[in-house]
């Protein structure tokens, strides 16, 4: 790989890839450190990740902190055979998020499949004040917060059902296409809170916070019946039931029910590490994500 791309053109490799109907695989390697990542794509999409971290995800996580780096691209007649996982290509979209914005990629050339739908007008974003979580904190995005590269396991924490037995998911209703809540949308608020459980468990406890989230869950499917469609699965992920169940609301809806079961969350680590250190573990948990989740109907504090 000593020939190849610069990294600063991997939007456009990425389209490049995206656009052919033949399985491709990009090929990375760091040039200032040790770091080899591999990309598969396949009509389109991202469909599998190999790389020097111990899962896919942390690998591609890693990529978001490269500088300088090289990229092949090659024709493969096959791609790993494992199951394509949803969430690689919304932490792919953060990651060159990212790049972009230290300035490592090219801005104009974005890969066209990869942006998420604006806000509509109607949907008013939410102010921070709304958002009792993500109140202002300096320096919340400092240079060492982890991404998904860095996250405990909670795959030993227990899982508590989300939403008592009399609360009913919401029947979903008649929201036009193009308010609805996207898949990769709901990919990204699922990472983010994933990131927020893993940034509180290093305070808190790994079981400790997996419970408090479960009964944040259980508290505010009362009052916002969406989440009670939502569980938390035993490596700490929001899992919808039905899978698509999220995209059926607006996106206005489903950012309104996070926000709500995150400042129920805030509110019981509070009462366990104070109020002020569980409000900057919160933010600078969910700051990597900020743009994405501004376009969804956050509006996250610096």
């Amino acid at each position: 790989m000593e020939h190849g791309y610069p990294l600063s053109r991997l939007p456009a490799i990425v389209a490049a890839a995206r656009a052919r109907t033949a399985p491709t695989r990009l090929s990375l390697r760091n040039s200032e450190r040790f770091g080899v990542l591999h990309l598969y794509f396949r009509g389109g999409r991202l469909v599998a990740v190999e790389g020097h971290r111990d899962t896919p995800l942390n690998s591609l996580a890693d990529l978001a902190t490269w500088q300088n780096g090289v990229i092949r691209r090659d024709d493969v007649q096959t791609v790993p055979a494992a199951e394509p996982d949803p969430r690689l290509e919304a932490l792919f979209a953060h990651v060159l998020r990212e790049l972009t914005a230290h300035g490592v990629l090219v801005p104009s050339a974005r890969p066209r499949s990869l942006s998420l739908p604006p806000t509509p007008p109607s949907l008013v974003p939410f102010a921070p004040s709304n958002l009792p979580f993500a109140t202002s904190v300096p320096n919340a995005r400092s240079p060492a917060s982890p991404l998904v590269g860095d996250l405990p396991s909670l795959a030993d924490a227990p899982v508590v059902p989300a939403g008592p037995p009399s609360a009913e998911p919401l029947s979903p209703p008649h929201v036009p296409a193009e308010g609805q809540l996207a898949a990769p949308q709901w990919q990204l608020i699922a990472l983010a809170v994933r990131q927020v459980l893993a940034q509180t468990s290093a305070l808190a406890g790994e079981a400790r916070t997996a419970r408090m989230l479960s009964q944040a869950l259980l508290n505010t499917a009362r009052a916002k019946p969406i989440l009670a469609a939502l569980t938390l699965d035993p490596s700490g992920w929001l899992v919808p039931l039905p899978e698509d169940a999220m995209t059926h609301y607006s996106r206005f809806a489903v950012a309104d029910a996070v926000a709500a079961l995150l400042a129920d969350f805030e509110a019981q680590l509070a009462a366990v590490i104070g109020m002020e250190q569980a409000q900057a573990a919160i933010v600078t948990a969910v700051a990597p994500f900020r743009a994405g989740l501004a376009q969804i109907g956050f509006a996250i504090s610096a």
